[in-house]
């Protein structure tokens, strides 16, 4: 999958919440990462990356830049993503070198974070959430905020 695929439906562009003061600069993020795919003919490596993409993401694990301190706020899903991920596969017919997931990140600077005002980080949140909503229905199965 490339940009170009999410490019493809068009859609209403959306009123960006910009804010810049001096010589500060705001960047945004949006990477397509890891396909998680069968290799083997099997689920069960396949699985088993996700349970460890859990374990980071769920902090069930010690993640060395991760402030313990701040709670993630789950927006999509639940905290049992391999369980999640299990049921919605189990009536699939998977091909042997199928996809079974996709990691996505999207963010953006951490000067566009420090000159937001009360309330606008909600907006930001709900604008993914509804971007993610729009380009993947129902087969996006978990999405988190990393504070």
């Amino acid at each position: 999958m490339s940009w170009d695929d999410f490019n493809k439906v068009a859609s209403k562009p959306k009123k960006a919440i910009v804010r810049s003061s001096g010589p500060r600069h705001f960047y945004c993020i949006f990477r397509i990462g890891n396909k998680l795919k069968v290799v083997d003919g099997s689920l069960k490596n396949t699985l088993n990356t996700i349970k460890q993409f859990q374990k980071h993401m769920e902090r069930q694990q010690e993640t060395l830049n991760a402030n313990t301190k701040i709670s993630n706020e789950i927006l999509i899903g639940d905290k049992n993503i391999y369980g999640t991920v299990k049921e919605y596969i189990k009536d699939v017919k998977l091909r042997k070198n199928g996809v079974l997931a996709r990691e996505l990140l999207m963010t953006a600077s951490p000067d566009f974070f420090k000159s937001m005002l009360p309330g606008e980080l909600e907006i930001w949140v709900e604008e993914n959430r509804r971007w993610l909503g729009n380009k993947f229905g129902e087969n996006c199965i978990y999405a988190t905020l990393h504070l």
